[in-house]
């Protein structure tokens, strides 16, 4: 054989293999992973990871390069990427202002107030895969209820459900 078409041969073995092993990372290691099943019953919300959440308003604080955070200390919650473990969103509180967080093992719909008050919480939060139920106090006193529903990796997005503690 000529060596133009031993390299030709060699070039499309190369090709083959490679988009192989793409073709199994994206089967394995899909774009957007879906933690709950059903449609969510709380209030849902998607946040580029490093947002900051309101739980109390609701409302999106825009991480602020320019202070490396959220501006402000009214926010009570943001998401991060960790790619130890799955799920690799984390969660992180608040360390400017009063919010407490404690996690339930508990479904989202059974976490109500008699779970509130079994809870210990605290106002330190280790870099850990978001996996179970968070239940956080905000600084007007509130509890509510946050899970993870899915993330994006390739957006670095994440999207919850939460809901007030009733």
């Amino acid at each position: 054989m000529e060596r133009a078409t031993l390299r030709l041969i060699l070039s499309t073995a190369i090709l083959v293999v490679f988009c192989t092993y793409i073709f199994i990372e994206i089967g394995r290691n899909p774009s957007t992973v879906v933690y709950v099943t059903g449609t969510p019953t709380g209030h849902v919300v998607s946040l580029q990871y490093r947002d900051c959440f309101d739980l109390d308003t609701g409302a999106t604080i825009p991480y602020d390069l320019s202070v490396g955070g959220c501006p402000g200390n009214t926010w009570d919650m943001s998401l991060d990427n960790n790619d130890l473990l799955p799920p690799n969103t984390s969660l992180w509180i608040s360390p400017g202002n009063q919010t407490q967080i404690a996690f339930s093992n508990d479904s989202f719909e059974q976490v109500d107030l008699s779970t509130v008050q079994s809870l210990n919480f605290s106002n330190t939060f280790p870099d850990i895969p978001f996996v179970q139920i968070a239940i956080m106090q905000t600084a007007t006193g509130q509890y509510y209820k946050v899970q993870l529903v899915s993330e994006t990796r390739n957006k670095n997005r994440a999207t919850i459900q939460w809901e007030q503690v009733r």
